[in-house]
Order: C-alpha cells, then structure tokens, then sequence
C-alpha cells in the first residue's frame, strides 16, 4: 500500500501560510470475504496572521478537494471543512 505525504511552509512578515498535501492508495476499510480499500488525495491548509505581539488569528481547511473516502467501511469522513480561531499569548 502507498501513503505518500508533501508539505510546503511560506512566511511573509506577519503572514504564515501551510499547505499539505496527502495521498492514500490501498487502504483497507474492511477485511474478510469482501475486502474493500479505498484511494484518496486530501489537501489541507492554514494561514495565520500575526495581528499584534501576543494576538494570532489563523484560518484552517482540511479535504479542501472534497474527496469522499472512508477510514472505516460504513463511516464517511467529512467533506471540505473550516475552521478559524485566535490565539493569545499571556
């Protein structure tokens, strides 16, 4: 089976940005008389941005391809997600 992982880092004074990429071939979800494997490419992302000494305000995408796959035969994983947050530093 295959798994094969890139990523990619960039800063820009206070802008950060993270891009990875993933691909999976051959995974098997479920085992016995009827095997299944799946095969799927994901591609994740975070851009942060510096907004004061202690304030970091981030953006993050996951499955930005909104590929369908399973990790468990039965249970899909979810399609394009975001999240967005703050980070403070006391």
């Amino acid at each position: 089976r295959y798994l094969g992982r890139v990523a990619a880092r960039y800063a820009s004074g206070r802008w950060h940005a993270t891009l990875g990429v993933q691909h999976v071939n051959g995974l098997f979800t479920a085992v016995g008389d009827t095997p299944k494997t799946e095969n799927f490419t994901l591609v994740n992302a975070t851009v942060s941005f510096a907004a004061a000494r202690c304030l970091t305000l981030w953006l993050r995408g996951d499955n930005l391809l909104a590929q369908r796959y399973e990790i468990n035969a039965g249970y899909p994983m979810p399609r394009a997600t975001f999240m967005a947050g703050a980070t403070l530093r006391l």
